[in-house]
């Protein structure tokens, strides 16, 4: 019986040790999230478009329109921040843990201030479609969804 209590003392010790470095990637995460956009080359572009993203709704055309009107700076900010899917040759599935995470508190972030959809549930709608995302995501994504 000591036996089995001394196993399971270490696999909760163990267990809470993965988690705390977890959340301490987590919270470094936090911290230079999007640190890119203030980068003078992301920053001119950002500080330009945001006002016409503000009057559209997200995944619309003129949404995607806007989006290429600086596709540079886009680009730019993907390949130095790995929570998009688009900084991945695959997509998301090349994504981590971690990266997820981030992605999908950064599109609850986003779904605050988007005109049409407002929430992270219509967000997730339209991500789906265009991130050909498969249906076990979507659904983790979706069971996770008040957190």
């Amino acid at each position: 019986m000591i036996s089995f209590w001394i196993h399971t003392l270490k696999h909760k010790f163990f267990v809470f040790v993965y988690l705390v470095n977890f959340c301490i990637k987590l919270i470094w995460r936090g911290i230079i999230h999007d640190y890119s956009k203030f980068s003078f080359y992301e920053s001119k572009s950002y500080g330009r478009y945001l006002p016409e993203f503000k009057k559209v709704k997200y995944g619309s055309q003129e949404y995607n329109n806007i989006l290429k009107k600086f596709q540079p700076a886009i680009d730019h900010h993907y390949s130095f921040n790995r929570h998009h899917p688009q900084h991945f040759e695959a997509g998301y599935i090349s994504m981590n843990l971690l990266d997820i995470v981030e992605m999908f508190f950064d599109w609850k972030a986003a779904s605050r201030k988007k005109i049409g959809t407002g929430s992270l549930d219509k967000s997730l709608d339209i991500n789906i479609e265009r991130f050909k995302m498969s249906e076990d995501i979507v659904r983790i994504m979706k069971n996770s969804l008040r957190l």
